[in-house]
C-alpha cells in the first residue's frame, strides 16, 4: 500500500476503463451491441464495488441507496421505453449525466475556493468550467428530448431579448 491506498484499487480502475473501452467499441456493431452493454456493466460494477471497498470512504449508506434508487429506475425505464422512445432516453440519460457533472464540479469549485480563501491563495477556475459545461450539456440535452418528444415545437425560438439575455450569461461566465 502506498499512501493508504491499497494496491488492488488503482487496478481494479485500470480493469474498469478498459471494460469500458472494449464495451463502448463492442456496441458499434449491432452484432455485437449486446454483449458490448454486458461488458462495459461488468466494469461500471467492478469501478463501484472498488469504490465502496475504498478505506475511510463515508457516506457508504448514502451511496448503496443511491445504487439502490438508481438500479430500480433503470430496470423500470428499461422495461418501460419502446423502442420508438429510445432516442427521448438517452437525451435524457446524457442530460442527467450533464447535471451531475455540474453539480460535483460546483461542489469542488466551492470547497476548493473556501480553502484558498481562508489560506489566502487564489482559486483556479477548473471546477467552474466544469459546472458551466456540464450544466449547458444538461439544459441542451433537455431541450433534445423536448423536441424529440414533441413538446417543443420544431422552429427555433429567435427574440432580441434572448440574445441579450445570452450575451449577458456569457459576459458573466467569462467574469
Amino acid at each position: 500500500m502506498m499512501n493508504d491506498i491499497p494496491v488492488f484499487l488503482p487496478l481494479s480502475y485500470l480493469a474498469a476503463s478498459i471494460l469500458f473501452i472494449v464495451g463502448l467499441k463492442r456496441l458499434s456493431s449491432p452484432a455485437y451491441a449486446r454483449s458490448g452493454n454486458l461488458v462495459a456493466a461488468a466494469g461500471m460494477a467492478l469501478a463501484v464495488i472498488a469504490t465502496l471497498m475504498t478505506p475511510h470512504l463515508g457516506n457508504r449508506g448514502l451511496m448503496l441507496l443511491g445504487i439502490a434508487i438508481g438500479g430500480v429506475a433503470g430496470v423500470v425505464g428499461a422495461r418501460r421505453v419502446t423502442m420508438t422512445g429510445m432516442p427521448q432516453m438517452v437525451a435524457l440519460l446524457n442530460g442527467l449525466g450533464g447535471g451531475a457533472a455540474a453539480l460535483v464540479s460546483t461542489v469542488e469549485f466551492m470547497q476548493v475556493s473556501q480553502r484558498a480563501f481562508t489560506h489566502g491563495h487564489a482559486a483556479t477556475p477548473t471546477g467552474m468550467i466544469g459546472a458551466i459545461i456540464g450544466s449547458i450539456s444538461f439544459m441542451g440535452s433537455l431541450v433534445a428530448f423536448a423536441k424529440l418528444q414533441g413538446l417543443v415545437g420544431e422552429k427555433a425560438v429567435t427574440s432580441s431579448m434572448l440574445r441579450f439575455i445570452n450575451m449577458a450569461l456569457g459576459a458573466l461566465i467569462v467574469l
